[in-house]
């Protein structure tokens, strides 16, 4: 559950101007707006800054066109997306195809998750039409386009994009300072209408007892709260509390090539270990869902799959069946003459981790396995090194609407975000069939399958 806490009334100026001052979106990859690096585009978007072609229908998941005025899909291999007339970036120079073009090639030759989904072969500007041609069928690309990466900005208007961006948003950036803090302010000349904020001013807070704090003290008007914090500001007259369902899964992977979880004995073992009620109960103060699959039941995009229940008594069975033993009488277990130690990696973008990872410490410590929490600065490279035999990951399994942008990352052979090199040659061929399908009946059978 994605809980989001705003302040009941927002700073106003003597001088009449309405500001607001919000926690920034928190970033894997650290203080950067820079839409190469993969990820970060996200908070020019939350900003108000910059702005997609396609987007998102939040109550249908549905793809409709926004800075896109209409698109058509002559062939398989092309699309002919004609842009908006009348919109201009903030610079005052205005939105054309081949602007649109310069953004894109700038930010998907950095992209890789991107660039294998999309399988580019050529951008074309003409007038206000946009010409995307793929090597490979591409069934979905208008719903690629609503991903935060593919975000359309003045390139003409700088690059030193880790600093400033320059869009079509609400929003104009004014500044950001070394630690991630930005001054906005409205764009009166908005292609949708004038924004109703004047002033906006981001404070860059990933620490989940500090964002709480600073909205607390009247720091801040509006953030996105930890579950564990909800009870602070609930049935508070001070405070306005929206919740949603984020449709954002979190993970535990298990590196399968990494020392002891090289074992599936011990895996298997860890799987009846992680009590997910609990975490749900204390951790996430309720706010969530227990779940044996990647998506929400009510998307059709995934059966009913089964899972170990919790069960302390089977995980230690499996470790003794294993070989498993404390010969030593120090309440370590060892396999082999080396005593079991497992590195716990996490971070800090997202507050419940950390604490989550101390929960299953101490769970793993009745199994008489030990466990060192490593917080991670940049959690993708991280993974991606392979120095870890436990990692929390969150991620959005329907954030453009269809699973496979999702599904492909992880599963897919050598794929961006395949962190436990899972390979299945029959799941490979299960995506390159979902690739080319445009049918979303046959999409949702294709997922299943998966």
């Amino acid at each position: 559950m994605g809980i989001l806490t705003g302040c009941g009334s927002s700073k106003t100026a003597t001088k009449g101007l309405v500001e607001l001052t919000i926690a920034s979106s928190n970033n894997a990859h650290g203080v950067s707006l820079d839409p190469r690096i993969d990820y970060t585009a996200g908070v020019p978007v939350s900003m108000g800054v910059c702005e997609t072609l396609f987007k998102l229908n939040n109550e249908t998941l549905k793809v409709e066109p926004h800075l896109a005025d209409t698109y058509t899909h002559p062939d398989e291999y092309t699309w002919e997306i004609t842009l908006r007339d009348g919109i201009s970036f903030t610079s005052g120079e205005p939105l054309t195809a081949e602007a649109a073009k310069a953004a894109l090639e700038y930010s998907l030759a950095g992209i890789e998750r991107l660039d294998k989904i999309l399988d580019l072969k050529s951008l074309e500007a003409e007038g206000q039409v946009l010409t995307i041609k793929t090597n490979s069928p591409a069934a979905t690309l208008p719903s690629l386009l609503t991903d935060a990466s593919t975000i359309i900005y003045d390139t003409k208007a700088g690059s030193d994009y880790a600093r400033q961006i320059v869009g079509t948003g609400p929003y104009i950036l004014e500044s950001m300072d070394d630690e991630g803090n930005c001054e906005l302010v409205k764009n009166k000349a908005y292609w949708q209408g004038e924004p109703a904020a004047d002033l906006v001013h981001t404070k860059w807070i990933t620490n989940g007892n500090a964002l709480a704090l600073a909205l607390q003290s009247g720091e801040l008007d509006y953030a996105e709260i930890a579950p564990a914090d909800m009870p602070l500001f609930e049935n508070k007259a001070d405070y306005q509390v929206t919740g949603y369902d984020s449709h954002r899964t979190y993970f535990l992977f298990l590196n399968p090539e990494n020392t002891f979880t090289t074992d599936p004995a011990l895996r298997k073992a860890l799987c009846y270990s992680i009590d997910r009620d609990s975490y749900i109960a204390s951790i996430f103060n309720g706010n969530g869902t227990k779940t044996t699959a990647c998506f929400p039941a009510w998307s059709g995009f995934s059966a009913d799959i089964s899972a170990e229940d919790y069960d302390l008594e089977k995980a230690k069975q499996i470790l003794s069946v294993a070989g498993y033993q404390d010969s030593n009488g120090d309440g370590n277990l060892e396999k082999d003459g080396k005593e079991v130690s497992l590195s716990l990696m996490t971070y800090a973008g997202n507050p419940e981790f950390p604490v989550l990872c101390e929960v299953i410490q101490d769970q793993l410590a009745t199994l008489g396995i030990h466990s060192e929490i490593v917080v991670s600065d940049g959690i993708v490279n991280d993974l991606k090194k392979g120095n870890w035999n436990i990692a929390t990951y969150g991620y959005n399994t329907l954030s453009l609407g269809d699973s496979y942008n999702f599904l492909q990352p992880v599963f897919y052979t050598d794929a961006f975000s395949n962190f436990t090199h899972f390979s299945n040659p029959q799941v490979d061929a299960l995506l390159d069939e979902m690739k080319e399908t445009a049918d979303m009946e046959k999409r949702k059978e294709l997922s299943i399958e998966v």
